[in-house]
């Protein structure tokens, strides 16, 4: 028997499944039944009907729950267009005039019974001869397409080039989930002042989309006169923050986070209409988010050094630049096992490379406090400055050298520095080899840097006045 549901890749597509996941209280998305759906369908839409423009409702219900749905959802309401009218209507049975509804309880009504019909294969849509497809495909899931859809009923679906009536074929496998796909959403606000954008995630996985939906549906449950949650700061502070909250929740529910990446999506208005924004959040990034998402003192440290949406960008990214101007560790790595996990697992690189860096940083290290003694501190910076990566990749022979007809002892193997010229990468060599050796510093010598790094960074900006 076919799926009713499936995984789609298509972001809205995917999270009215995960929404049908959940209320149906399924792990993945084949799973759901028609019978699953009809008998937790009223448990669902009687949550969700407070959110309707109920004219009957108390002041403080106007005040809070339906003008609360109406500002989250004007913009978007193509992910779920009964909720304003657009297809919203309901016959009188004495004249037969259809009227747009009114109340939470006509709300349901009419949301059910299309539901219902869609379930029957009765679709009112694919009804109509010019909603009906035929020998297509849904663009969505490859199935046999049932319908059309316009980009009045879901303009994202539709691409920018195409007229406000372009076409879009859709089986009533993925129609369904459509009316569905509104509940993981959050409001991101740089401040209480600013308007703000809405936020949605797409997880490679199912069963973590699920995951989401029902931290969602919880939300909603318990503030019944709540319009979205509300998340402050800028967009990648938000996600991360936001993100390890969700996979804490996630290792209380699974035993192991399998592979997958986040697609982070924003709903942005120009005056123009809607448009979407979008962050990938890799793999790796994902392990390190999870690797973090219980050690609030380890993300408060690297919080600090995240300045702006620039700084988190590289963050996600991967790129790794481990200073600050003041020589203290970038992304608060103050614990080594913390940087080598981000640097395999975000920023890609391989042991061996990392091994080599480290290796040489503790050679240096030797080298500085055996040969230059009290100074050393002051040496090192100097010299670490002042030569260009790829010359200090070039001239570590000449200090390995140097230490030996000293001391008869090399300071590092000579295979570390080949690993280094052979992968080419003698930039962020440079900075992995200052991380470590700073890493590896005593509390003294780390404050004799420090204070270098101020006095210096001072010296050059009465210099500049």
């Amino acid at each position: 028997m076919m799926a009713l549901l499936t995984f789609t890749g298509h972001p809205f597509i995917d999270l009215g499944s995960a929404v049908l996941s959940m209320i149906c209280n399924k792990e993945c998305y084949a799973e759901v039944t028609k019978e699953d759906i009809l008998n937790n369908l009223d448990e669902f839409l009687e949550v969700i009907k407070h959110r309707f423009n109920d004219l009957n409702a108390s002041e403080k219900e106007l005040e809070y729950s339906k003008r609360g749905l109406k500002q989250h959802f004007a913009l978007i309401y193509n992910i779920n267009h009964y909720l304003f009218g657009i297809n919203n209507k309901i016959e009188d049975t004495a004249s037969g005039k259809k009227e747009t509804v009114k109340t939470g309880e006509e709300f349901v009504k009419t949301f059910k019974q299309v539901v219902v019909d869609i379930l029957e294969n009765k679709n009112s849509l694919c009804n109509d001869q010019e909603r009906k497809s035929n020998d297509n495909i849904c663009r969505f899931c490859g199935k046999p397409s049932d319908l059309i859809l316009s980009k009045d009923i879901m303009p994202f679906g539709a691409g920018l080039s195409q007229k406000n009536l372009g076409q879009v074929h859709c089986c009533n496998g993925c129609y369904l989930p459509i009316l569905f796909s509104f509940i993981p959403m959050f409001n991101v606000r740089v401040s209480e002042a600013t308007k703000g954008v809405y936020m949605f995630y797409h997880f490679s996985n199912e069963k973590y989309m699920i995951e989401y939906a029902r931290e969602q549906y919880q939300f909603l449950k318990r503030e019944m006169l709540a319009s979205l949650q509300t998340l402050q700061g800028n967009w990648y502070e938000v996600l991360v923050d936001h993100l390890r909250k969700m996979y804490a929740n996630f290792k209380m529910r699974f035993h192991t986070i399998e592979p997958h990446f986040v697609t982070v999506y924003f709903f942005l208005n120009d005056n123009r209409g809607a448009s979407l924004s979008y962050i990938n959040v890799p793999d790796g990034m994902c392990k390190f988010i999870n690797y973090i998402s219980t050690a609030d003192q380890k993300w408060d440290s690297m919080k600090k050094n995240l300045r702006n949406s620039e700084e988190y960008e590289r963050f996600i990214r991967g790129d790794f630049f481990c200073m600050n101007i003041n020589g203290t560790p970038k992304f608060g790595f103050e614990e080594i096992k913390d940087a080598r996990f981000y640097m395999k697992e975000v920023s890609l690189m391989e042991d061996q490379f990392i091994n080599a860096a480290e290796n040489i940083g503790n050679g240096l290290l030797k080298y500085y406090r055996n040969i230059k003694k009290s100074k050393w501190v002051e040496e090192y910076e100097k010299k670490m400055n002042v030569e260009k990566p790829y010359v200090f990749i070039n001239s570590l022979l000449d200090l390995n050298e140097e230490y030996f007809k000293v001391q008869g002892e090399n300071i590092f193997d000579i295979s570390d520095v080949k690993q280094i010229i052979l992968e080419n990468k003698s930039a962020l060599a440079f900075r992995l080899i200052k991380y470590f050796i700073y890493n590896n510093m005593n509390e003294e010598e780390k404050q004799q840097y420090v204070e270098f790094n101020r006095l210096k960074k001072n010296i050059v900006q009465e210099e500049e006045k």
